[in-house]
């Protein structure tokens, strides 16, 4: 099982710079891969490894390989059926296990930049401190928020599997539309509410639709938005001690 753990990190010029070339080098090899119609790793790296270590001297050897990796994954997403890939000057950048080593006794991460090795502060939530004391992390991922001139980690944890527990009983849910459910355990929940709120809203469509201007149909925008944020609250409220999910279904 992976788990992802997001961790501000400080907008460092090293590492806002190594995002740049990085991704410069990205769009590089997807630019070679769209005119030979490869997505092949091992071909990319022929036709490209030499060219962006001469074009990109500063970027380290495995940042350039991890390149090279993104590049490919963006053109055997696309598969030559659409526009060419265009890689964000200012987009995610992936790491491998070469290029990053986490400290997590001192709280620290080192780094590879276009400067050499750096070491950041690492700040991990602490909900998530169990799960990265008890797993492995295995990739890492930088975002640049230019507005709030932020970078983003996110880690990928490996977690070995949680063992499952054989129930003890099983509760029967019958969904309908006169009751929101009615279980096994000849439990009854009343959806008088919802039909009565459905209802208003189906009444202020039906009075905007006749309408038919522009500052009505913005409203009816805004007003699906509502009743869909009321529906998913209603599906995810504990009932009778059970979380049921997405449980009403009603048209």
């Amino acid at each position: 099982m992976q788990r992802t753990i997001q961790c501000p990190l400080p907008a460092d010029t090293s590492l806002v710079e190594t995002i740049k070339v990085y991704n410069k080098a990205v769009q590089h090899v997807i630019d070679i891969g769209w005119l030979l119609r490869t997505f092949n790793k091992n071909r990319l790296h022929t036709e490209t490894y030499r060219e962006m270590r001469n074009k990109y001297p500063r970027l380290q050897s495995s940042l350039v390989q991890c390149a090279r990796d993104m590049a490919s994954d963006m053109l055997k997403r696309e598969k030559f059926r659409h526009k060419k890939p265009f890689k964000r000057i200012f987009s995610g950048v992936r790491y491998n296990q070469r290029t990053f080593t986490p400290f997590l006794e001192s709280g620290e991460i080192s780094i590879s930049t276009i400067r050499g090795r750096k070491k950041y502060r690492l700040i991990i939530p602490r909900y998530f401190k169990p799960s990265v004391k008890e797993g492995r992390i295995t990739s890492l991922t930088l975002y640049y928020n230019k507005k709030r001139k932020k970078i983003i980690a996110y880690l990928t944890v490996d977690l070995s599997d949680i063992p499952v527990k054989q129930p003890s009983s099983f509760l029967g849910v019958d969904r309908g539309i006169k009751r929101i459910a009615v279980c096994s355990n000849n439990t009854f929940y009343p959806t008088n509410h919802i039909l009565a709120v459905k209802w208003k809203y189906q009444q202020l469509r039906k009075s905007l639709q006749s309408k038919g201007t522009r500052s009505t149909k913005r409203k009816l925008l805004l007003v699906s938005g509502r009743e869909r944020r009321f529906m998913t609250d209603e599906n995810r409220k504990k009932l009778n001690g059970f979380v049921i999910c997405h449980i009403i279904v009603l048209s």
